[in-house]
């Protein structure tokens, strides 16, 4: 392609999400950088999802760190929950937790699901008590 641009480089980050190749994802970051283009919300949601699915977890929180100090993009609602998704289908249920609890937003819905399915999966059923603790004084709010 001649004219490159963030939508582009999304587009190429997310089918290399979609085939679970995660470090050749965040190395499509660097490489917009090289070329001047800056990531939007939409490339960073791919970036988690890659990271999801390969089971980056590591790379993902950097990127999450980076997203504001590096990239001057304020995480939103959704990249919260690719955060929670990334760290609850790698088993890291605790820490899912205390990110929901630590959050500037208020946790929806679906960002509890995601929790609560990670829970179902490793069944951890300890979790899933403390997660209704939790969510009912959010909905109660």
């Amino acid at each position: 392609m001649s004219d490159k641009n963030v939508l582009t480089w999304t587009a190429m980050v997310t089918g290399l999400a979609i085939h679970g190749r995660g470090k050749e994802a965040i190395r499509l970051l660097d490489l917009m950088r090289v070329c001047d283009v800056k990531p939007n919300a939409v490339t960073f949601s791919s970036l988690f999802s890659a990271c999801c699915h390969a089971g980056l977890v590591e790379e993902g929180l950097g990127l999450f760190d980076n997203m504001k100090s590096k990239w001057d993009l304020e995480p939103n609602i959704q990249h919260y929950g690719c955060i929670v998704d990334l760290l609850g289908r790698a088993g890291h249920l605790n820490e899912a937790y205390e990110f929901i609890m630590g959050m500037p937003v208020k946790p929806d819905a679906i960002l509890w699901r995601s929790l609560l399915s990670a829970c179902n999966v490793h069944e951890d059923v300890v979790m899933v008590r403390r997660w209704g603790r939790s969510s009912s004084s959010y909905s109660q709010s």
